[in-house]
């Protein structure tokens, strides 16, 4: 039987996928196999040229399972880590307060100078005296009302014809007239000048008009229908509502307002037709 010169060798390929990794380290493997198994075979760990020795850089090593091993370098959080430990290890050092003392002077060795006290006439100081606010108009004291003599902070009413002798008068285009309240001065100038000569009391209008239908009442009886000044008024009597009177009323007092409204009311029309 002639051989060949180049014998037909062919390569066969067992499946040894039953042997488990053990088996196939314990069983030595052909020549023929371990050259085909070479040729084809993966580094399990790179090998690093000394160029790279210092290399900081991170090498890894994918799996079977792909599961990333890390085969050189450091994680990427491990400077992190390294800088958070050492933090916490590392102790704070306190700086240290150094208190001097200060130097203790006794009064013995304080040595003052004297000076002379000089001592300065200062003129004495007067109380300043603060000036009301004022609209530029002089004020002028009112006073209190002639009827009723209370004071009153609100309006007063100027009443002309007052039947009594005052301290307190004032003008008006040369007429006399002094000052009452609100009140008493709205009854005066409604009643025209009314006043009791006993308590001042001021009649309003109503009550001069039942003096003066009194009045008449009284002509109608008198023969001539003449009555004085002096007579009293039958059946009306002082009647204050703030105070006590119970005097009779003159009828003087009623009429002389009536003549004091007509020489005011004639002076009036003189000026008009002038």
């Amino acid at each position: 039987m002639e051989t060949p010169v180049t014998p037909p060798y062919e390569i066969k390929k067992f499946d040894l996928s039953f042997l488990t990794n053990e088996c196939m380290s314990s069983i030595p493997s052909p020549p023929e196999f371990t050259e085909d198994c070479t040729t084809h075979k993966r580094k399990s760990i790179p090998h690093r040229s000394p160029s790279s020795m210092d290399d900081k850089s991170i090498i890894f090593q994918l799996s079977s399972s792909l599961v990333p091993k890390i085969l050189h370098g450091t994680s990427i959080l491990w400077p992190l880590r390294q800088r958070v430990s050492k933090a916490r290890t590392v102790k704070r050092v306190k700086a240290v307060k150094i208190q001097i003392p200060r130097p203790v002077l006794h009064e013995t060795d304080l040595v003052l100078p004297t000076k002379p006290v000089l001592i300065q006439s200062t003129p004495p100081v007067r109380p300043r005296k603060y000036s009301q606010p004022h609209s530029g108009r002089p004020s002028r004291i009112k006073g209190p009302c002639q009827a009723c003599r209370e004071t009153s902070d609100g309006c007063m009413r100027k009443a002309f014809n007052w039947p009594f002798p005052t301290d307190t008068e004032f003008s008006d285009k040369g007429k006399p007239f002094v000052y009452l309240c609100n009140k008493c001065g709205l009854r005066y100038n409604k009643s025209g000048g009314c006043v009791c000569r006993h308590c001042r009391w001021v009649l309003c209008k109503e009550e001069k008009r039942k003096a003066m239908q009194l009045i008449d009442s009284m002509r109608r009886f008198k023969p001539d229908g003449k009555i004085e000044p002096e007579d009293d008024i039958e059946s009306f009597v002082c009647n204050p509502k703030y105070w006590p009177c119970g005097h009779t009323w003159k009828v003087g007092w009623v009429l002389h307002s009536q003549d004091v409204d007509a020489d005011e009311d004639s002076s009036s029309s003189d000026d008009n037709t002038l």
